[in-house]
């Protein structure tokens, strides 16, 4: 009986939804009006991930736009977050929590409104932060939300400057079940502050940067909030800009489902398990990668 809401709540809100949005995915399903419902079998992946049709022109060049973001955004993130975890770790009292708290602020700030502060400090002509780059020579002229390869850059400096925080109270948390013994420890045999960081609290937060390394990576891959303000903001004025330079695939899903168009349910519900086996595959690579390692030590 003690699992029992547990299973209720995975079968009722998880389990159904997916499966149906699976059998969907196998239909000439939309959201127009008295529009008939026909089984189309696997037409709607062909659809969507064929280079012949406008939506699967659009759906891989988001995937593609994906991959670069995801190969950048997740060390960087895990790079920072680390190494602040660290550094704030050395502080204690009202410090040490100010601290915390400062670089955790980001987090709680709504994804439109993080956005919305980003666009200003990077407005080409009167924005502090791109007034600033551009005067180091870094995009000069250069109106970030419009340009493709400078999107992305912003987009990954907006994702760091919000997810960093949360990470890091992962991480400090996970600090502060080392023991300290190991510290006086290697203090007494002269050990750097520096090679306690290498030696001990890197190794014994292993199971902790498991944790970040997959929350990072599930969550670049579901990034839908910030590309979409960013673009939908453009002058282009339309969401992903020209040529989906700045689209990613849960906006052409959910781009999809209110475009009206005829089977645009079944596309979308084919996008979205296209994106879960992704999510399973990398995940599932992450576990077995890291149970090998520890049948090796």
């Amino acid at each position: 009986m003690g699992l029992a809401p547990f299973v209720v709540f995975f079968g009722v809100f998880i389990l159904w939804p997916m499966l149906y949005g699976l059998v969907m995915s196998f239909f000439d399903w939309s959201t127009r009006t008295n529009a008939e419902i026909s089984f189309v079998g696997f037409e709607n992946f062909k659809t969507v991930l064929s280079e012949g049709t406008q939506q699967g022109k659009r759906f891989l060049t988001s995937l593609k736009n994906l991959s670069l973001f995801v190969v950048l955004v997740v060390p960087l993130n895990l790079i920072f977050a680390t190494v602040i975890s660290l550094v704030i770790n050395q502080f204690r009292g009202r410090m040490h929590n100010f601290l915390r708290g400062a670089f955790f602020m980001p987090y709680v700030a709504p994804f439109f409104l993080a956005t919305g502060v980003w666009l200003w400090l990077m407005s080409a002509d009167t924005g502090l932060v791109a007034v600033l780059l551009a005067k180091m020579g870094i995009g000069e002229g250069v109106t970030w939300r419009l340009t493709p390869g400078y999107f992305t850059a912003l987009l990954i400096i907006i994702d760091l400057w919000r997810a960093i925080g949360f990470n890091m109270i992962i991480l400090t948390a996970g600090m502060k079940n080392i023991p300290n013994d190991l510290y006086e420890a290697s203090t007494i045999d002269g050990a750097s502050t520096f090679q306690q960081w290498i030696h001990i609290t890197i190794p014994m937060l292993e199971p902790v940067l498991f944790f970040v390394v997959v929350n990072c990576f599930i969550g670049a891959i579901q990034t839908y909030d910030i590309p979409w303000v960013l673009s939908n903001s453009s002058a282009v004025g339309v969401i992903g800009g020209k040529n989906a330079f700045a689209s990613y695939p849960v906006m052409e899903i959910v781009g999809n489902v209110y475009s009206g168009k005829a089977g645009n349910l079944g596309r979308a519900c084919a996008e979205g398990f296209v994106l879960m086996l992704i999510i399973f595959a990398i995940t599932l690579l992450q576990i077995v990668y890291r149970n090998c390692k520890n049948k090796d030590n």
